[in-house]
């Protein structure tokens, strides 16, 4: 089970940085068990970006597709 600081830490590590303009679109079950659950992931992104950074993600609707 990952911590949303280990989760930070983790884009750290792949070079994210306060901001930084991130797309993001991920599998939730790909990331594995999430400790708070998986809105910890970008909560986690957005405290490497910080308020200087920007976070974009997909947003869709399976019904209107």
């Amino acid at each position: 089970m990952y911590s949303r600081q280990q989760l930070a830490d983790g884009f750290r590590a792949l070079g994210v940085s306060s901001g930084d303009i991130v797309m993001m679109h991920a599998s939730v079950r790909a990331a594995g068990e999430i400790a708070g659950g998986p809105d910890q992931i970008h909560l986690a992104l957005k405290d490497v970006l910080t308020d200087e950074g920007t976070l974009i993600m997909y947003a869709g609707c399976p019904q209107y597709a």
